[in-house]
C-alpha cells in the first residue's frame, strides 16, 4: 500500500509540475548548475589531488633542490657527481638524479624512421627508488647507470601505446637516440608520468660513454630520494647541507646555499592545488546560491501551495497525505536536477579539460566515476531536500482558513527569510567577483608587460645536433653560420639567430664577477644568463642599445679578444655607480680570462617573463661551451610549417646529421607563464557569472513576490495620492536594503576567501581597495537592476483594478 501510495505522489507530483512547467524548470535549471558544477569540481579534485600517485608509500617521496637566499635565486639543481655522495645521507633509505629542465624534444630513429620523442635522463636507481612497476619488460635499474654499462631505455606507456601500437616485440628492440644505439628494456607503469610529458627514460651515464674520461657534462639533475623511517622533510635538508658541506669535494660548490627539500606529491601536483581548490571552493559557493534560489522559488510560489495545502486540509486530508505531497515535489525535482548535473558535469569535464595549460599534471585522467555521480546524488536530494522543508515550513506557518481568506495575491508569508536568503545570494557572488576580477587584473597585468624586445614574428627552431657536451666540433659552428646566412637569403625571412638560450629559458647561470671585487661583493652579486650569439643578434631582436657597441664579426673568433655585451640589469650590479663600459667579467669559459664589456643594452624578459634577470651576450665562437640548438627565426608571411621546411633543406645542404625537433612560434611561449592564472580565471569567471545570475533571479524573485503581496498596500498609497516615483522608490529601497548586507558580508568574507588565489596574482594585491570597490558597486548596480522590473510594474499598476480585484 505505502510503494502504491508513493507511486500516486509521483504521479501527481508530475502532473502539478506539468501544469506550472515555467517555475519547475527554473529549479530544476537551477539545480542542474549547482549539482553538475560540484561533481566536476570534486571529481577533478578526487582524482588528481586525492588519489595516490603510481608509486610505493608516496608520503615517503621527496624532490630536492637549493636556493641562495642571499641573491633571491630560487633553483638551483644539483650537479651529476654530487647524488652520488648524497646515497650515505643517513635521513634517506634510497637516492637517485633525474634531468630537472624536465621532458624535452629529442629525435629518435628506429625501424620505421625518424620521430621525435619527449626523453628525460635519470641517474641511480630512480625507478627503484619511486617504486614504480614495469607494465612490459623491466625499468631501469642502478647497475645501468654505471660506466661501460649498456646504454638502455624505458618508455612510458602512453608512447608505447601511441607510437608503437602496444606491440610487445618492442621490448628488446633497439633504437637510435643521442647519435648511439640504446635498448628499449621495458614499459612503464600506466599513468607514471613524471616529469610530465616524458616518452622515455634513459640512464644518464649510458648517454655519455666517455663520463670520466672527461668533465662531466653540464646536465643539472633534482634529487629523488625515500626519506629512512620516521625521518621528515626538515631533517633531510639538515642531513643534506652537513653531507655536502662535509666533502672536500662538495665544500666549495655548495656554500651559501640552502636545500629545499618538498613531497614528490606536491612537486608534482602543487602548481595545480590552488586551481583545483578554488575550483571546488567556486562550486561550493555556487551550490549554496543554488540551494538559495531553489528555496526562492519554491517561496515565490508558496502562495499557491499554501491555498492547495488548505484545501486539502479543510477537507479532511490528514497531515501525513499533506507531507507527502511536498516529498514527492521534492524527489521529482532532485531527479531533474540529478538528471541535468550529471549531463553538465560530463561536459565540464570533457569540453573544459583539454583546454587547461598542457603542463597542467594529471588533467588528462579526469573522468566522470562512480564517486562522481554518489556526490551529484548527494547534492541534488540536499538541495531539493532543504530547499523544500524550508519552503514547506514557511508555508505551513499560516492556518488554512487564514490563508483562504488572505488577500495576498501569490506571496506565502516569510518575507524575512526569503530577504535573508537572497541577501546570502549577494554575498556568495560577491565574493566569487572578487576572486574573478582579482585574476582578471593578474592576466591583464601580465599581457600588458614590456617585453624590452621584439616578438612579432618570431618562431623558435629547435635544433638536435648529433654532438654532445664532451665535444662541440668547429664545423657545426660553421654550419650554423651558414644556415643563417642562406636562409635569410629567402624571401619572407628576416633574420636567423642561433641562440643557446631559448625564449623564457636561462641557459647557462653563472655568478656575476667583476674585476676588483672583492669576495663579500661577489658573494652579492646576482646570477647572471648568458648567451652565446651571432654577431647582429641582439639588433635583430630588437634590443635597444643604451651605450657603447653590439658584437661584431671581428668579435667572434677563437682568438679575438674576449668581449661581451651586458643589458642594464647587469650594469646596475656591476657598476655601482659608475659607467660599466670598459669594465671587465669573469666566471665563465677560463677562470683566468676577464671579457671586456663593450656594449650594454636594454633589459629585457627574454629570460625571464616576470622579472628581468641580468644577462651577458658574448660571441659564439670565442667561448664554445655548448652547441646553440635554438634558432630564432623572425619572418613576415612564412607560417612555422614553412619554416621548418626550410630549416631542414638549408641544413641539408651543409651539415645533413641536425635535425628539427620542434618549432613553435614565440607568441605561443610568451603565453605560458600566464597560462595558469588565465585558466583560473576562465574557471572562476564562469562560477561568478553563473553565481551572480542566481542572486539576480534571486533578487527579482523576492521582489516580484514582495510586490504581489504588497498589491493591496501599493493600491491604496497610489489611490490616496502617492505618486509612480514613490512607490518606485519604495520597491528600490527595500531591494538596497536587502542588497546591502549581502554585498558587505561578501566583501568582508572576501578577504579570508582571496588566500584562495594569492599564489597565482602578479601585480596586484589579494585585497586590492579598486578591486573591492569596483565589485560592490558592479553587485549592488546588478541587484538594484534586478529589483527594478517589479518596481516598474509596482508603479505602473492601476490601483482601482487591484483594489476591484483584491
Amino acid at each position: 500500500m505505502a510503494l502504491l501510495a508513493g507511486a500516486h505522489e509521483l504521479r501527481m507530483a508530475w502532473r502539478r509540475a506539468r501544469r506550472r512547467p515555467g517555475r519547475g524548470l527554473a529549479v530544476a535549471l537551477t539545480l542542474t548548475l549547482g549539482v553538475g558544477s560540484l561533481t566536476a569540481a570534486f571529481t577533478a579534485v578526487d582524482q588528481v589531488l586525492l588519489r595516490d600517485l603510481p608509486v610505493r608509500a608516496q608520503e615517503e617521496l621527496v624532490v630536492a633542490w637549493f636556493v641562495n637566499p642571499a641573491r633571491g635565486f630560487t633553483r638551483i639543481p644539483f650537479r651529476p657527481e654530487t647524488y652520488d655522495i648524497l646515497e650515505g645521507a643517513g635521513s634517506l633509505a634510497g637516492v637517485a638524479g633525474v634531468e630537472s629542465a624536465g621532458a624535452r624534444p629529442t629525435p629518435v630513429e628506429g625501424v620505421e624512421g625518424s620521430f621525435a620523442m619527449r626523453h628525460v635522463r635519470v641517474a641511480g636507481d630512480f625507478f627503484g627508488v619511486l617504486g614504480v612497476e614495469p607494465a612490459r619488460g623491466r625499468l631501469l635499474q642502478a647497475g645501468d647507470d654505471l660506466p661501460g654499462a649498456a646504454p638502455v631505455l624505458v618508455l612510458s606507456h602512453g608512447a608505447w601505446v601511441a607510437r608503437y601500437g602496444a606491440d610487445p616485440s618492442v621490448v628488446g628492440s633497439s633504437v637510435r637516440y643521442l647519435g648511439r644505439p640504446f635498448t628499449v628494456v621495458g614499459v612503464a607503469a600506466e599513468g607514471f608520468d613524471w616529469p610530465r610529458g616524458t616518452d622515455m627514460w634513459a640512464t644518464l651515464r649510458g648517454a655519455y660513454p666517455r663520463w670520466g674520461e672527461e668533465e662531466p657534462p653540464g646536465i643539472e639533475l633534482d634529487l629523488v630520494g625515500r626519506m629512512a623511517g620516521g625521518v621528515s622533510a626538515d631533517a633531510v635538508a639538515d642531513d643534506l647541507s652537513a653531507t655536502l658541506r662535509s666533502d672536500v669535494g662538495t665544500r666549495d660548490t655548495y656554500t651559501g646555499l640552502a636545500p629545499v627539500v618538498t613531497s614528490l606529491e606536491d612537486h608534482v601536483v602543487g602548481a595545480l592545488r590552488p586551481v583545483l581548490r578554488l575550483a571546488l571552493a567556486s562550486a561550493v559557493a555556487l551550490v549554496l546560491a543554488a540551494l538559495a534560489n531553489v528555496t526562492l522559488l519554491l517561496l515565490a510560489g508558496g502562495g499557491r501551495a499554501a491555498r492547495d495545502v488548505a484545501v486539502r486540509r479543510a477537507l479532511g486530508a490528514e497531515p501525513g497525505r499533506v507531507m507527502g505531497q511536498l516529498v514527492a515535489d521534492m524527489l521529482l525535482i532532485a531527479v531533474m536536477g540529478l538528471a541535468g548535473g550529471l549531463v553538465l558535469a560530463w561536459l565540464a569535464l570533457e569540453g573544459l579539460l583539454p583546454l587547461a595549460p598542457p603542463e597542467l599534471p594529471r588533467l588528462d585522467e579526469v573522468a566522470l566515476d562512480g564517486r562522481g555521480v554518489l556526490v551529484a546524488l548527494l547534492t541534488a536530494l540536499v538541495c531539493a531536500g532543504l530547499g523544500g522543508v524550508t519552503a514547506g515550513w514557511v508555508v505551513g506557518q499560516a492556518a488554512p482558513p487564514a490563508i483562504l481568506v488572505s488577500r495576498q495575491s501569490g506571496g506565502s508569508g516569510g518575507g524575512a527569510i526569503r530577504r535573508s536568503v537572497a541577501a546570502l545570494q549577494v554575498a556568495l557572488a560577491v565574493m566569487a567577483a572578487v576572486g574573478a576580477a582579482l585574476l582578471v587584473r593578474t592576466v591583464v597585468t601580465m599581457d600588458r608587460l614590456e617585453l624590452g624586445f621584439d616578438p612579432e614574428g618570431l618562431s623558435v627552431v629547435t635544433l638536435s645536433a648529433p654532438y654532445t657536451y664532451f665535444s662541440v666540433p668547429d664545423a657545426y659552428f660553421g654550419a650554423l653560420e651558414q644556415v643563417a646566412r642562406d636562409l635569410e637569403g629567402r624571401a619572407g625571412i628576416e633574420s636567423v639567430l642561433p641562440t643557446l638560450a631559448p625564449p623564457l629559458s636561462r641557459g647557462l647561470q653563472l655568478v656575476l664577477r667583476g674585476e676588483g671585487q672583492s669576495q663579500d661583493d661577489v658573494e652579492e652579486n646576482p646570477y647572471m644568463a648568458l648567451n652565446a650569439v651571432l654577431p647582429g643578434h641582439t639588433e635583430a631582436l630588437g634590443l635597444r642599445l643604451l651605450a657603447g657597441r653590439t658584437l661584431s664579426s671581428s668579435d667572434n673568433t677563437p682568438e679575438s679578444d674576449p668581449v661581451v655585451v651586458i643589458d642594464e640589469e647587469t650594469a646596475r650590479a656591476l657598476q655601482g655607480g659608475a659607467s660599466a663600459l670598459g669594465r671587465r667579467i669573469g666566471g665563465f669559459g677560463d677562470p683566468d680570462t676577464w671579457w671586456t664589456v663593450v656594449g650594454v643594452v636594454a633589459r629585457s624578459r627574454y629570460h625571464e617573463y616576470l622579472g628581468p634577470v641580468p644577462t651577458a651576450f658574448y660571441p659564439m665562437r670565442r667561448l664554445a661551451a655548448a652547441p646553440p640548438t635554438q634558432l630564432l627565426v623572425r619572418t613576415s608571411g612564412v607560417g612555422p610549417s614553412s619554416v621548418r621546411g626550410l630549416v631542414l633543406e638549408a641544413f641539408a645542404a651543409v651539415d645533413p646529421g641536425v635535425r628539427v625537433i620542434s618549432e613553435e612560434k614565440l607568441a605561443d611561449v610568451l603565453r605560458r607563464p600566464a597560462s595558469r592564472p588565465r585558466f583560473a580565471a576562465g574557471i572562476l569567471l564562469g562560477f561568478a557569472g553563473a553565481t551572480l545570475l542566481l542572486a539576480f533571479a534571486g533578487v527579482y524573485g523576492v521582489f516580484t513576490v514582495w510586490v504581489q503581496e504588497r498589491a493591496w498596500e501599493m493600491a491604496v498609497r497610489r489611490a490616496l495620492g502617492a505618486r509612480r516615483r514613490q512607490v518606485l522608490t519604495l520597491v528600490l529601497g527595500g531591494t538596497l536594503r536587502t542588497v546591502a548586507p549581502g554585498v558587505a558580508a561578501g566583501l568582508a568574507a572576501s578577504f579570508w576567501a582571496t588566500s584562495l588565489v594569492e599564489s597565482l596574482l602578479f601585480g596586484v594585491s589579494a585585497r586590492d581597495p579598486a578591486t573591492l570597490v569596483g565589485v560592490g558597486l558592479m553587485a549592488t548596480m546588478a541587484a538594484l537592476l534586478a529589483g527594478l522590473a517589479p518596481a516598474l510594474r509596482a508603479a505602473a499598476t492601476d490601483p482601482a483594478e487591484t483594489l476591484r480585484t483584491e
